[in-house]
């Protein structure tokens, strides 16, 4: 019986070491590596990382390659911008109902400057942004739009824009587009370290709070584009990386059990399921935060820069809005929870200044249908632009005058409907 147990043991011993190796074996053929030694299943990447050198050497070199026709442009302050007269944006770098316009408002119009990342900036001739030229001006508040949004940018950079740019054009009304993920934006310097897969190869600014909540700035000027790649390659040294709260030196630390491919793919199929709300602590901290709480730096950085942003545009003579457009799981998550996972966040916005929330409108666009079909490539399709656009449209039609002054009772109330649906 002994000698029996014995052999059955071996037995499946032998099978499971056939099924290991059976796996490892199709892991390594199925996956891909690329020029940097990461090495990727599907989409997950799988640890050890290892720096974007070759990549940003790539990007940068496409970039000065072909820089005359590129969309985004190099920024020392902003990071990167849009170069005018490219891709539909106008002379100046930016989205407009009006050509070109001049740097104060056209007589008998109402200007409006709208800023943010990619859900803002839509296209030339898309975008929740045309809903809201259209419908406004059909619906006798006269007014022009500019389009300051930027694909990438954080909160951080929206409001350098203002700064750079926008408020020399003297906008009577500055809508700032949130989108949660734009909270974590805000803490990462280098883009292809938060995503390896962007075709953005600049850094970027950031803000930190002092110990006095006060914002300061940093990494400006940026690096110059002829210095990425040497910036990249020797990121570890650079005394600003404890403050890029995406890189974790162990995601790129070698170990014995990762060169198993296994035990890599299913830490990263860990670590893909964890809540989209939970990320590591800034400077390699073992703990982990949700950016949901008011009192971590996620959502209190998001608040200074907006409180500041604010301020200066009401110092300018202009009034300072703000319209949630929220993503796929943010959808699905007030579906299912009949709230937001950062509640808590938008009524510390809804202190600061009026929030347009046009969910329950984007919910009766897609009565009950999958979200899928009304996204791509995670931004909106024709029919949530035109939800959004319509509620903000809405919005600007009952609070404001043909001359863009606020009507009573001005903007005290919180904005538009409650996000259910």
């Amino acid at each position: 019986m002994a000698v029996k147990r014995k052999h059955q043991f071996l037995m499946v011993a032998v099978s499971c070491l056939a099924g290991f190796i059976a796996v490892e074996t199709g892991i390594r053929f199925f996956s891909r590596t690329d020029a940097d030694g990461n090495r990727y299943f599907r989409n997950l990447r799988l640890k050890p990382y290892h720096l974007p050198v070759e990549r940003s050497r790539k990007l940068i070199r496409e970039y000065q390659g072909a820089q005359a026709g590129a969309r985004l442009i190099y920024d020392p302050v902003l990071g990167w911008k849009p170069q005018p007269g490219v891709g539909g944006f106008n002379g100046h770098g930016f989205f407009s109902s009006t050509p070109d316009p001049g740097p104060n408002p056209v007589a008998g119009r109402v200007r409006i400057a709208l800023f943010g990342g990619s859900f803002t900036a839509g296209g030339a001739d898309q975008g929740w942004w045309k809903v809201v030229d259209s419908q406004v001006n059909a619906q006798g508040l006269k007014a022009e739009i500019l389009n300051f949004g930027v694909g990438g940018y954080a909160i951080d950079q929206a409001y350098l824009r203002w700064k750079q740019q926008g408020a020399g054009f003297h906008p009577q009304i500055v809508i700032y587009g949130f989108s949660s993920c734009f909270c974590y934006d805000d803490l990462n310097f280098l883009r292809m370290i938060k995503d390896p897969s962007s075709g953005i190869p600049f850094a970027k600014p950031r803000f930190t709070l002092d110990s006095k909540n006060e914002l300061q700035l940093l990494n400006v000027p940026t690096p110059k584009p002829e210095d990425v790649t040497a910036f990249v390659a020797g990121l570890e040294k650079w005394p600003l990386l404890p403050y890029e709260y995406f890189f974790d030196p162990s995601d790129y630390r070698a170990s014995p059990w990762r060169k198993i491919l296994l035990f890599s793919l299913i830490e990263a199929k860990i670590n893909a399921i964890k809540p989209r709300y939970v990320r590591p602590s800034a400077h390699d901290k073992a703990v982990t935060s949700l950016f949901v709480d008011p009192s971590l730096e996620p959502a209190r950085l998001a608040v200074e820069i907006l409180k500041q942003f604010k301020k200066e545009v009401e110092d300018s003579g202009g009034i300072f809005l703000m319209v949630h457009l929220p993503s796929v799981p943010d959808l699905a998550w007030l579906r299912d929870k009949k709230t937001l996972p950062f509640a808590s966040l938008l009524d510390s916005m809804q202190k600061i200044a009026p929030v347009i929330q046009p969910e329950s409108r984007m919910f009766e666009t897609m009565g009950g249908r999958e979200f899928s079909s009304f996204f791509n490539d995670g931004h909106y399709r024709e029919e949530l632009n035109d939800a959004v656009g319509k509620t903000v449209a809405s919005f600007l039609i009952e609070h404001f005058d043909s001359n863009g002054r606020p009507i009573q009772p001005a903007l005290n109330a919180q904005a538009d409907q409650k996000p259910a649906h």
